[in-house]
């Protein structure tokens, strides 16, 4: 059994189709990446497994259970978290207490003993600031700590969410472009960040636009075009498909 598993999966809006009938699976342990032209409906199925949309057919299984209808703190408790194509940080608040938000889905403290400052509370918080500087230094910011999000740079933003990503704990997160805007040397930093991640124990589905990036570290790679899945399997396999070939360069060439 898939830890994640996508099926037959149509999204409309209104008389537009972004999503046609698509499936896909998520290995544990594994980086598979989601690729296709602007337009194809990537972030659209990011949407509906991060529960911002309802598919209108299909199904979604995480861990062998149905997740499709949920909310999205539901699912980002149930275990997937996330980042987004389009930075979406605390902008006023520090990196760290960026990252501390994301714990608030294993937060054991009740709003009570926050409005109490009692002894639980005030060591929770503690234990909390400690763990969320091990997840700054673990993707290579941690003297950014206590700069406001909004004056990092944009690689920094970029690595900022994928922290408080982490921080919830999940068994797989979904990144959404996590490269755009780097780098060569920060891509090339990403690139082992990636391994990190799954050799702590956390599963990746990854959109990107950066076939170098998506080429050297993915063990599966899914095409969407058009909102239709058009090719599937090993990344040299894919990048050989007339197909994908096809809905990237416009001909057979």
């Amino acid at each position: 059994m898939a830890l994640l598993e996508a099926n037959n999966i149509t999204i409309r809006f209104g008389g537009i189709t972004a999503v046609n009938n698509a499936s896909l699976k998520v290995e544990k342990g594994s980086i598979t990446s989601l690729i296709g032209p602007n337009g194809a409906g990537k972030t659209t199925m990011f949407n509906c497994i991060s529960g911002v949309y309802t598919p209108n057919e299909g199904e979604i299984l995480f861990n062998g259970k149905r997740i499709d209808g949920k909310r999205c703190f539901q699912i980002c408790a149930g275990g997937i978290s996330r980042t987004y194509q389009i930075i979406n940080l605390f902008w006023k608040m520090t990196a760290l207490e960026n990252v501390m938000v994301g714990f608030h889905p294993r937060i054991k403290s009740s709003i009570l003993h926050s409005l109490l400052g009692t002894r639980k509370q005030v060591q929770e918080e503690i234990e909390l600031r400690q763990r969320a500087m091990e997840y700054l230094k673990f993707v290579g910011i941690e003297d950014t700590w206590n700069m406001i999000s909004k004056n990092l740079s944009y690689g920094q933003q970029r690595l900022l969410e994928i922290a408080r990503g982490l921080a919830s704990e999940p068994e797989i997160i979904l990144l959404d472009e996590p490269v755009a805007g780097m780098n060569t040397a920060e891509k090339a930093e990403f690139n082992k960040l990636l391994r990190r991640i799954v050799d702590k124990g956390v599963t990746v589905l990854m959109i990107e636009h950066d076939m170098n990036v998506i080429m050297g570290v993915s063990d599966y790679v899914y095409v969407l075009e058009n909102g239709v899945m058009i090719a599937n399997g090993k990344p040299e396999d894919v990048q050989k498909d007339p197909a994908v070939i096809k809905a990237y360069l416009g001909g057979d060439e």
